[in-house]
């Protein structure tokens, strides 16, 4: 199971993004029937979608041909363990919710954000494409 960041569906959204080509390899690199996103972190793609008004675009291309899922987890611990990661990382509240998201599905963090990628990997979390 594998928990993207917003960081490679923005860049994968884009092909003129500096990190477009790394965020297609990393996806290609997935095995597609374990692919999810957090609902914040779903909401902070869909802000860009919507100021370039390519919502569906969006949806088409990462919902439906990606075959990403969208996943809240729900709880009465969420918040509790929520706090807690973002304690103990020191990361902001979005990135948080990855890791936190991470640990409660037993899911590996795809990022190309440098400072969420350290903390994953810290907390062996990290997704890393076979042979990197």
């Amino acid at each position: 199971m594998i928990l993207l960041d917003a960081s490679v569906l923005i860049a994968f959204q884009d092909s003129e993004n500096a990190n477009y080509q790394r965020a297609v390899d990393l996806i290609v690199s997935m095995d597609e029937s374990y692919i999810f996103v957090s609902e914040v972190t779903w909401a902070e793609v869909l802000v860009g979608a919507i100021i370039a008004n390519e919502v569906e675009d969006a949806v088409d291309g990462i919902l439906r041909e990606l075959g990403v899922a969208v996943i809240n987890p729900e709880g009465s611990d969420w918040p509790l363990l929520l706090a807690e990661a973002r304690a103990r990382t020191g990361l902001k509240m979005p990135d948080a919710i990855i890791i936190a998201t991470a640990e409660i599905l037993g899911a590996q963090v795809a990022t190309l954000d440098k400072r969420l990628a350290k903390v994953a990997a810290k907390e062996g979390l990290l997704y890393e494409p076979d042979g990197e």
